[in-house]
């Protein structure tokens, strides 16, 4: 049975997020219409990457991670959860450039609807690796997620520490143009992590030993 609710909270667009405590994650509009399907913004798939697996491959997650916390900003959701680790949640829509969604890192899923035209028709939870580019790229559906997992847990181990609170900087803030995650340590300090972890040198972190 799902958990109770975590957060819930609205983005700059209008769009109402409820993320669980398993940290399923539900979008509504302002008439209570679901716009993207329930999905699961952590889950133990995301720290099986160094295996060998893609931590994306699958299109059926079916149970999420505990979290600890949860921020909604007015871009979409952070989550931190029991493990350390955590992700991203990006809320875009049609009037973002879609070529922003086929920069994201190789380890984000792409959540889209089946059929982007209606709110109530079926929707399928997509990897960007098996994202068909040209059709998304020509008409991108009304709304749309990218779910970005950070491997935060492996740096809080590294460190012999633990998060304590996250916050994200919006994407025009940001000097990489993406959002940023920062997270306060048990150590007294701050952690920023950037979305593009398997392309960023030490894994996206920067310790602004506070």
């Amino acid at each position: 049975a799902p958990l109770g609710i975590l957060t819930i909270g609205f983005t700059s667009r209008c769009v109402l997020v409820v993320v669980l405590r398993d940290s399923l994650t539900l979008c509504y509009d302002l008439l209570g219409n679901s716009v993207l399907p329930p999905f699961f913004a952590l889950t133990p798939m995301n720290i099986k990457g160094g295996s060998g697996q893609s931590p994306t491959r699958s299109a059926n997650i079916t149970n999420g991670m505990d979290l600890l916390e949860a921020c909604v900003f007015e871009g979409g959701v952070a989550v931190l959860g029991v493990d350390m680790n955590s992700a991203v949640v990006e809320l875009l829509d049609e009037f973002d450039d879609p070529a922003y969604a086929d920069g994201a890192d190789v380890s984000a899923r792409r959540i889209i609807p089946l059929v982007p035209s209606q709110t109530d028709q079926p929707f399928t939870d997509q990897s960007t690796a098996n994202a068909v580019a040209s059709p998304f790229l020509l008409a991108p559906p009304p709304h749309y997620a990218l779910v970005t997992p950070l491997p935060t847990g492996m740096f809080a181990r590294s460190k012999h520490l633990t998060f304590q609170c996250i916050a994200v900087l919006p994407r025009q803030y940001s000097p990489s143009g993406r959002p940023e995650l920062f997270l306060s340590t048990s150590d007294g300090s701050v952690v920023v992590s950037e979305l593009n972890p398997s392309t960023s040198p030490n894994n996206g972190f920067t310790d602004v030993d506070c």
